[in-house]
């Protein structure tokens, strides 16, 4: 069985198994995350000393010659960004047109002029008292921290499979049997078993 059928989750008719490149970007994610949320630590000062020293980790570029540690973290950031939401605060921190502040879990960002399609996200969105500093949320999770396995899943970004099939397999991976029996019919149901019509 090809691996891209194996990586697939058991739901969907695969075994689960890891992509280890996008579990190494989720695991990653976890460092932005850091710099981000501590940046008073040695390892996040060091980082914007050496790369941003004048701006933040938000407008910071690659840079020339960038050392392996910063490029992986780097390559990195923009699937964090892809799930991060700013709590709304005094406001100060927040850019309207280029921070993700909206509660949508597809974009949080507003993407055209008119702000009427965004009327009902926008008093909706809770907002805190004027004194207190904005600050960011993973919008993947209901505590709002980040998630190595919310963040693994944004980065697969799996096609849903239709409910029946899905239906199917989870009572499928349910069943009290012996593991070797559900795995050989998992084979049986995968057309994988080397049987000579296969062969």
């Amino acid at each position: 069985m090809a691996w891209d059928r194996l990586v697939k989750y058991k739901g969907a008719g695969g075994l689960g198994f890891k992509r280890i490149h996008d579990f190494n970007l989720a695991l990653l994610g976890k460092q932005c995350w850091r710099l981000l949320t501590r940046p008073s630590s040695i390892v996040a000062r060091v980082i914007k000393a050496r790369y941003f020293p004048s701006s933040s980790l938000w407008t910071t570029s690659l840079g020339h010659n960038p050392s392996y540690v910063w490029r992986s973290i780097w390559e990195s950031w923009s699937l964090v960004q892809q799930g991060i939401v700013w709590q709304v605060g005094s406001g100060s921190d927040i850019f309207v047109w280029h921070s993700p502040w909206l509660y949508d879990p597809h974009d949080s960002f507003i993407s055209t002029l008119p702000l009427e399609p965004y009327v009902q996200q926008i008093l909706s969105i809770p907002l805190g008292r004027s004194w207190v500093s904005d600050c960011i949320s993973w919008k993947l999770e209901r505590d709002g921290e980040f998630s190595v396995k919310s963040t693994y899943k944004l980065q697969c970004s799996y096609a849903s499979p239709s409910t029946s099939i899905l239906g199917l397999w989870s009572k499928f991976w349910k069943c009290k049997v012996p593991p070797k029996v559900l795995n050989f019919v998992w084979r049986a149901l995968s057309n994988v078993v080397p049987c000579y019509d296969v062969l």
